[in-house]
C-alpha cells in the first residue's frame, strides 16, 4: 500500500517522512486514506491498486453512494466505531455505517416514533433505504438519504425516517443542538440556479408553533448549519400556547425539498393543558401518524412535480443513487412512521385519536376509511394545523393534506358482525360508490382493483372534478397505506358519542371574522402558474400593481412589512387580470411560519363541504377554488 499511494493523499506524504518501517508505514497510509474518504477528500478505486484511490473533489463520494469491493471493506472496516449516531457512509461523523430499511416490506407491525424532550442533540446524518423488486431487472434497489437521529443524557436514537417525535409543554423552552453529520461537498447554485443547491447545509424549522423566528437561536429560516458543524436553538413557547400537533423539518433555503422530502422530518406535539379538552378526548389513546412519501421516479412528472432523484441530480447531490446512478423506479408510496402499508391493530367500537401529518413536499392526499362488508369506520375532526376547531368535534368523511398540513381525529371502527375484522385506510382522487348493501360484498375485491389500477398508474391520479381538491395542479396519491386489525374489545367501552366543546383559545386564536380591518392592513397575494413559481403582493384586496418574485429568490427583501399585534386581511389567488385569474392556491399551497391564518372567505366546490369551513384556521392552504380570503 505504501509503496503504490501517491504522495499527494492528504497525510500520506507524512507518513512517508516518518522513517517508519514498512509494516508500520502501510498501516499508517491505510489510515490516512481512511480519514481523507471519511472526510471527502478522496474516492477509493474499488480496483487492486490504491495509487488511484484519489480524485479530483468534484468526484468525491461525500454523501453516503454505496461502495463496493476493497473501498467498501476499507470503510466498514476502517472508520466505523460503536456509536449508533454517526454519518456512516454519508453522514460524515466516522463512525458506524447508517442502518438498513427495508421500507417496502409490506405489512410490518405499526409502530410510532420513538419520544424525546429537550434538551437533546438532532442529527442530522444519513440512511440506506432498500426497495425490494424496483430494480430494472427485478432486483432490490438500495440508496441512501438524510435522515435524523437523536441523543440526551438518558436516550439514544438511530438515525431513521422520520426523526424521534419532540414532546413539550406550553411555556417551555425548546433547547436543540442540532450537529449536521452530512459532509462536504455542498455545491452551490451556480450560475443556472435550477433552484436547488447546498444539499448538505442544513437548519431547523418547528412548523406551526407560534414562536419568534428572531434572527439565530429562535425559529430563524436563515440560520445555515454547514457540514460538520453545529448550532444550538433556543426556542420559547410562550405558556398561552394551543396545544397541538406540528412537525420540525430543515428549512435551508435551496435544500428543503431535497432534505425534508427525503425523509428528514419528524413531529412535535405541544401538549394539551390538564383539563383543556373535556375527559372523553383527554383520556383517549393516542396514535402517531407521519407520513411521508418516496417517489422514486428519475424523469420529471409532466406536470412539473419533481421526484427525489430528480431533486438530488439537480442539486448536485450523491445520494439517492444505486450502484452509481440515481435510482429511478416509476411508482410512489406512502409511509407511515415509515413503514410501507403496516398494520394496525385496534379495538372494535374504540375512539382513538389519530394525529396525522403529512410530511411531503409533493402531490397530495385524499384521505378516508374504505368501505367494507366487514367493518365501518367513523371520523370526527378535531383540529387542522394544530389548532382546534372553534366547535369540535365534526363529522367528516374525507380528510384533505397538502404539503405540511396536519389533521387531528377520533376516529372509531367497529366490525358489523363480531370481531375481529378488517379496514382499511386509503388515498384516492375519488371515494367509490360502494354505500348500499347489495354492493358491501364487493367492496374487498374493488379495493384488490383499485390497488391493480394504481400500480398501472404509478399509484397517482389527477384530481377529480368536484370538491376541495378539485382542478388542483398536483396528483393525488391512490394508494392503500394503512391496514386496520379490528379486534374484540380488552374491556367495555362507554362512550356512546362524543360531545360538542369548544376550547379556551389565546388571544392569537381568537375569532377575527367580525373585527374590522383598515385599508392599510388590506393586501391581496398572487401566486403564478407553474412557469416561474412567481410570487407578488399588493397593498389593496383589488387592483393596484402588485410587485414579487420568483420563489427560489430570497435577495429582494420582504414583500410587506406587518406589525405585531395588528390584524391584516389578506386576499389570496392567481395574478389578477389575467386568465389564471383562479389559479393562486390550486397551484402552490400558501403557507405562514409562526402565525396561523383565519379563513373568512372560500368557495364551496361541494362533494365534501364539512372538512372546509369558514372560520376554521390553518397554516398552509391548498384548495381547487384558487382563492380565498
Amino acid at each position: 500500500v505504501a509503496q503504490t499511494a501517491p504522495e499527494s493523499t492528504p497525510g500520506v506524504a507524512a507518513v512517508h517522512r516518518m522513517g517508519l518501517g514498512p509494516i508500520q508505514r502501510a498501516a499508517m497510509v491505510a489510515k490516512c486514506l481512511q480519514i481523507a474518504v471519511a472526510m471527502g477528500l478522496c474516492m477509493p478505486s474499488g480496483g487492486q491498486n490504491v495509487s488511484d484511490a484519489c480524485r479530483s473533489p468534484e468526484d468525491v463520494v461525500a454523501d453516503g453512494v454505496p461502495l463496493e469491493g476493497e473501498a467498501a471493506a476499507l470503510l466498514q472496516h476502517g472508520i466505523r466505531g460503536s456509536g449508533r449516531l454517526g454519518g456512516g457512509l454519508g453522514g460524515g461523523g466516522g463512525r458506524q455505517a447508517a442502518e438498513r430499511v427495508g421500507w417496502l416490506t409490506e405489512g410490518l407491525p405499526f409502530k410510532e416514533p420513538a419520544t424525546i424532550r429537550s434538551p437533546f442533540t438532532l442529527i442530522m446524518s444519513t440512511v440506506q433505504l432498500c426497495a425490494p423488486g424496483r430494480g430494472k431487472s427485478g432486483e432490490e434497489t438500495c440508496w441512501f438519504t438524510r435522515a435524523y437521529g437523536a441523543q440526551n443524557a438518558d436516550t439514544e436514537i438511530a438515525v431513521s425516517v422520520p426523526g424521534p417525535t419532540i414532546l413539550v409543554k406550553p411555556g417551555q423552552t425548546l433547547e436543540i443542538t442540532l450537529k449536521n453529520n452530512l459532509t462536504w461537498p455542498s455545491p452551490e447554485c451556480g450560475r443556472l440556479n435550477l433552484g436547488f443547491c447546498r444539499v448538505n447545509t442544513t437548519n431547523l424549522h418547528t412548523h406551526g408553533l407560534h414562536v419568534s423566528a428572531q434572527y439565530n437561536f429562535q425559529d430563524d429560516v436563515f440560520v445555515h448549519v454547514m457540514p460538520g458543524e453545529q448550532h444550538t436553538y433556543k426556542i420559547d413557547l410562550p405558556a398561552f400556547h394551543m396545544g397541538g400537533t406540528h412537525w420540525y423539518h430543515p428549512h435551508s433555503h435551496h435544500a428543503a425539498a431535497v432534505q425534508a422530502g427525503g425523509g428528514s422530518a419528524g413531529v412535535i406535539i405541544v401538549e394539551d393543558f390538564s383539563g383543556a379538552l373535556p375527559k372523553e378526548f383527554e383520556n383517549m389513546e393516542e396514535k402517531v401518524l407521519m407520513v411521508s412519501l418516496i417517489d422514486g421516479s428519475s424523469t420529471v412528472r409532466t406536470n412539473g412535480v419533481f421526484g427525489q432523484p430528480v431533486l438530488e441530480r439537480m442539486a448536485r447531490g450523491r445520494l439517492w443513487k444505486s450502484k452509481g446512478t440515481y435510482v429511478d423506479f416509476p411508482d410512489v408510496a406512502l409511509l407511515v412512521n415509515g413503514l410501507y402499508k403496516p398494520k394496525m391493530t385496534i379495538e372494535h367500537d374504540k375512539w382513538y385519536r389519530f394525529r396525522i401529518i403529512y410530511g411531503a413536499v409533493e402531490l397530495v392526499t385524499s384521505v378516508f376509511p374504505w368501505f367494507n362488508e366487514h367493518s365501518t369506520c367513523e371520523m370526527q375532526m378535531l383540529a387542522k394545523d394544530g389548532v382546534y376547531l372553534h366547535e369540535a368535534p365534526r363529522l367528516v368523511d374525507k380528510l384533505f393534506f397538502a404539503s405540511g398540513n396536519r389533521v387531528d381525529i377520533a376516529i372509531r371502527c367497529k366490525c358489523v358482525g363480531m370481531p375481529p375484522c378488517s379496514s382499511h385506510l386509503v388515498s384516492a382522487a375519488k371515494r367509490p360508490e360502494v354505500t348500499p348493501d347489495e354492493t358491501r360484498a364487493h367492496a374487498e375485491s374493488d379495493l384488490d382493483a383499485f390497488e391493480k389500477k394504481g400500480e398501472a398508474e404509478n399509484h397517482t391520479a389527477d384530481a377529480p372534478r368536484t370538491g376541495s381538491f378539485a382542478g388542483i395542479d398536483e396528483k393525488i396519491v391512490e394508494q392503500d397505506f394503512l391496514h386496520f386489525d379490528i379486534e374484540a374489545p380488552v374491556a367495555a367501552h362507554h362512550i356512546v358519542s362524543l360531545p360538542l366543546f369548544a376550547v379556551y383559545r389565546p388571544c392569537y386564536l381568537v375569532d377575527l371574522r367580525r373585527v374590522p380591518v383598515p385599508p392599510p392592513n388590506q393586501g391581496r397575494i398572487e401566486l403564478m402558474n407553474p412557469s416561474d413559481f412567481r410570487i407578488q403582493y399588493a397593498h389593496q384586496l383589488t387592483g393596484g400593481v402588485a410587485q414579487g418574485w420568483q420563489m427560489k429568490s430570497m435577495n429582494e427583501g420582504p414583500l410587506a412589512r406587518l406589525n405585531v399585534g395588528e390584524v391584516y386581511q389578506w386576499y389570496l389567488r392567481g395574478p389578477e387580470g389575467s386568465e389564471n385569474d383562479r389559479n393562486g392556491i390550486s397551484v402552490h399551497p400558501f403557507h405562514m411560519h409562526v402565525n396561523a391564518f383565519q379563513i373568512v372567505s372560500l368557495e364551496d366546490l361541494g362533494g365534501d363541504s364539512n372538512f372546509y369551513k369558514v372560520g376554521d384556521w390553518a397554516d398552509t392552504l391548498l384548495h381547487g377554488s384558487g382563492q380565498a380570503m
